[in-house]
């Protein structure tokens, strides 16, 4: 055999070799990222199906004002909780136990959506005096997207809501800055693949690699209040507590913090305090910290689902509601306890 045919046959062997193994991997990552499936509820919305976990209440609660004492969460997949919705361990799930026969607790938490959606919701929703709404944002709900753009330019004929200008742009199909460099292009090809998502987590973890990242740069919009999206979210916020207390009932707004890396020194929880600090003293709007009360309480330094999934496992959504229900009894929302 020639020394071409031997080096060829030793690189097809190393290649098909890695490729095995990569295979192998990926198959692990998927059963380690496993969790029971759930069904789902439809509501039509202003012209979008929203797809909330299953629960008979929901549809209800947009066409008929009801006498029970509601408490409706809203938020993405942090506050839907999928992966532990089948055994009722998210943390609407256990703030719900937790308030028994005080209030009723709504999931209205759907992976994806941010305050654009979120006007919707509490514009459709048949609220009373009895009931609390929770809102709760999360570092990418500062990132727009085309439909969002649509959706802000329909809800700013009858609200105060601030457009902005890349929103006006006449390619605005070619204005996802998460879409825009190659890599990027690449990235939205291959993300889907549990490896890459493992070896994308792993390199952010190198601080000067981290600039690198686009949600580098949309989370740094939380703390950058001359952005278009920051403005945006501010008057999308007003606009939210308006609604709701139009309709007498209150209002309660939270984020879901960081539980990847549960430290004192998280810069994002810096980028939140500047953000909250902000919202209080510019807008009137008072947002809950829960991120104190998970670094004194959280048992493990990471509390996520899996090594690609960094959505909060149960034990996280535990801690978030026991954090919601001790500011509930705070605010006098809720005044008795239920363990």
């Amino acid at each position: 055999m020639s020394r071409i045919k031997k080096k060829i046959l030793e690189i097809s062997l190393i290649s098909g070799s890695i490729l095995i193994s990569l295979i192998i991997f990926e198959f692990f990552l998927e059963l380690e990222n496993k969790s029971k499936p759930v069904k789902q509820t439809v509501v039509e919305i202003n012209g979008y199906n929203y797809r909330f976990l299953n629960d008979e209440k929901i549809p209800g609660v947009f066409e008929k004002i009801n006498d029970e004492n509601e408490i409706f969460i809203i938020g993405d997949s942090f506050v839907e909780g999928s992966v532990c919705a089948a055994d009722k361990k998210n943390f609407p799930c256990y703030l719900d136990k937790k308030t028994q026969n005080l209030s009723e607790v709504l999931n209205l938490g759907i992976g994806g959506l941010n305050p654009v959606d979120y006007v919707d919701f509490v514009n459709k929703l048949k609220m009373s005096s009895k009931d609390k709404v929770i809102l709760v944002l999360y570092d990418n709900d500062i990132h727009l997207n085309k439909r969002n753009c649509d959706q802000i330019k329909r809800q700013s004929e009858n609200f105060d809501i601030f457009l902005p200008d890349f929103c006006e742009h006449k390619n605005l199909n070619k204005m996802d800055k998460s879409n825009i460099s190659i890599i990027q292009k690449i990235n939205n090809k291959i993300k889907k693949y549990k490896t890459v998502q493992l070896i994308k987590e792993t390199v952010f973890q190198v601080p000067f690699l981290q600039s690198k990242f686009y949600r580098t740069e949309y989370r740094g919009h939380w703390a950058d209040f001359n952005s278009e999206e920051n403005k945006w979210i501010f008057s999308s916020l007003r606009t939210i507590k308006q609604i709701v207390e139009s309709k007498g009932a209150k209002i309660i707004f939270t984020y879901y913090p960081n539980t990847n890396n549960i430290s004192n020194n998280d810069n994002r929880h810096f980028q939140w305090l500047s953000f909250i600090k902000y919202a209080n003293i510019k807008h009137n709007i008072k947002i809950l910290d829960p991120y104190p009360y998970f670094i004194n309480n959280a048992e493990d330094k990471s509390m996520v689902w899996s090594l690609t999934d960094k959505h909060p496992n149960c034990d996280a959504h535990k801690l978030m509601a026991e954090f919601i229900f001790q500011e509930l009894k705070k605010l006098n929302i809720i005044n008795a306890k239920k363990n």
